[in-house]
């Protein structure tokens, strides 16, 4: 009797071990695409936070950056990591109407181009509010 594996059993198991392996690459490349997305994400709205921190630290009446209408391309940061990903923060002031007269709305977005893949454009939008009371 003749002991080892036939050259069908070998090719057999060699092609489950190929499709075995190349799932697990599949699956750890997924998963990293998947971390740059939520990194750029977070860092995205780090960059907004931050700009809306500069908007309410200015004054009720600053016609510079707080006038009323849509401020587009107000602002770029370049992401460190990839030298080709810029956010683009635009944003918008709103006078408020009624009882709320002497308050603002300020909503901010940041655009940018993802660079993993066929994800296309993403962007995050805060909202926040000035009162003249507040800020003087």
């Amino acid at each position: 009797m003749k002991r080892g594996f036939t050259i069908l059993e070998v090719i057999i198991a060699s092609a489950l071990m190929i499709f075995a392996l190349t799932a697990l690459v599949s699956t750890f490349i997924i998963s990293k695409k998947s971390a740059v997305i939520a990194d750029n994400r977070m860092e995205a709205l780090h960059y907004t936070r931050m700009f809306a921190e500069t908007l309410t630290s200015k004054i009720y009446l600053d016609t510079t950056w707080l006038s009323i209408g849509a401020h587009t391309n107000a602002i770029c940061y370049t992401n460190e990591s990839f030298t080709n990903l810029i956010y683009r923060i635009s944003y918008s002031v709103v006078q408020n109407t009624g009882d709320f007269a002497t308050s603002k709305n300020i909503f901010i977005t940041n655009k940018w181009v993802s660079p993993v893949g066929a994800y296309g454009t993403a962007s995050v939008v805060i909202c926040t509010s000035m009162s003249r009371e507040l800020h003087p």
